[in-house]
């Protein structure tokens, strides 16, 4: 197994499953391109594995959208995995116990920094930011998934 930073990654191997835990707007300019970039690591037959925010519905809030940048649906990344030539084979997604786990952990490290530096007004805003979003709009709107991909 290897760990890292995947836009460094240089190797001429080819992989059974290789896994990609965020493929969201950032990392790559879109998700075909993220696709094509994990397939070079990829051998015939093999198994593209990526993880993914969704919206749990169409046109999700605005206040959302600002906070995680653009949500696809569940149905559109099965058509984006599609125009590349695969098809899902395996999801597992987070339900709402570990979402909580995930912000609360967040939280008790907000604590523990806010317990540092008490007068960290910036970061007093940011947590606070945080805890609104996730109680107001990632909770009940938002999802995330793991994805196995198999080309067709």
């Amino acid at each position: 197994m290897i760990c890292g930073d995947v836009l460094r990654y240089k190797d001429t191997g080819k992989y059974d499953a290789v896994v990609c835990t965020e493929l969201s707007a950032g990392l790559f300019d879109s998700f075909q391109q993220g696709i094509a970039f994990l397939e070079q690591f990829i051998k015939p037959g093999g198994t593209i594995v990526f993880g993914r925010l969704f919206s749990e519905i169409p046109d999700p809030p605005k206040e959302l959208t600002e906070f995680d940048g653009p949500l696809p649906t569940l149905n559109e990344i099965y058509t984006q995995v599609r125009q590349c030539g695969y098809l899902i084979t395996s999801m597992v997604s987070g339900g709402g116990a570990s979402w909580e786990r995930y912000i609360m952990r967040d939280s008790k490290h907000a604590l523990l920094r806010l317990r540092q530096n008490p007068r960290d007004a910036e970061w007093s805003a940011r947590t606070d930011k945080w805890n609104r979003i996730y109680f107001d709009y990632r909770r009940p709107y938002e999802g995330w998934a793991l994805f196995g991909i198999e080309k067709f």
